[in-house]
Formats: C-alpha cells, sequence, structure tokens
C-alpha cells in the first residue's frame, strides 16, 4: 500500500564548482550540497548536481541523493535520483528512489517525490510517495 509523506529539508552546506563555458552560451557546473531532512522523512541528506545554466537564465540539473534517517520507525538509507529545472526565482524537482539503494529497514522500498523551492524560503518543501 502506497504511503504519502511530506516534510521540509534546509541547505546545510553548499559547494559549486563551473566545470565548462562557452562564451554567450551555456554554463556547466557540478554542485555539492549537504541537507537537514525534517517531517516524514527525519535525517540528513548528500547530494551532487550537474546543472546547466542556459543563456535565458533558466537552469536545468540532475543529480543523486543519499539519504540516512528515518521514514516513520524504519531507519536506514536510500538513493534518489533528483531532476529539475530552475530560475533566480524559484526551483522544483522530482525524486525517484532508484531500485536497490535502500538499507537497514528501509530495504525494498520504491517510489517517486517532488520538491519546490522559492527565493528568500530558507526550507524547501517535499512530498514523497513510497511502498515499502
Amino acid at each position: 500500500m502506497k504511503e504519502i509523506i511530506s516534510g521540509t529539508y534546509k541547505t546545510t552546506n553548499w559547494h559549486e564548482q563551473e566545470h565548462s563555458q562557452v562564451e554567450h552560451g551555456p554554463r556547466l557546473t557540478v554542485a555539492e550540497k549537504e541537507t537537514a531532512i525534517e517531517g516524514g522523512i527525519q535525517g540528513k541528506a548528500t547530494l551532487r548536481y550537474s546543472t546547466v545554466y542556459l543563456s535565458d537564465g533558466s537552469n536545468l540539473f540532475t543529480g543523486h541523493m543519499c539519504i540516512r534517517g528515518r521514514i516513520g520507525d524504519r531507519e536506514g538509507s536510500l538513493v534518489v535520483e533528483d531532476r529539475g529545472t530552475g530560475t533566480a526565482d524559484r526551483a522544483s524537482g522530482t525524486w525517484k528512489i532508484l531500485s536497490g539503494s535502500a538499507s537497514g529497514d528501509l530495504v525494498g522500498l520504491r517510489g517517486e517525490g517532488a520538491w519546490k523551492s522559492e527565493k528568500g524560503n530558507e526550507s524547501v518543501a517535499y512530498t514523497l510517495s513510497y511502498e515499502l
């Protein structure tokens, strides 16, 4: 049976490094961040993004996030693929739990979710629909 949980997360550390830029064209970066997660997921996560900044000011990104913590009374870790788009004012993305990536009491976890961020708000809201 599918469960739906929600909560927020905050970035606690961010490091981004440019690795390619074309004059008057796209800029490519790699970013690593750490987050503290609250709500339906309680824990910490480490994420690595690859981002393309386009000349119109928007960006596209994809990455993988390792979450360590609890969902309800179950403890373990899982990896989600995180894909999204952004502008200077907002960003949003989708999560997909990678099959076979969960450990501990979360082994067998499957699901997907979404998140949304607005400029000026430290907390990012997420939802996750999962089966275990």
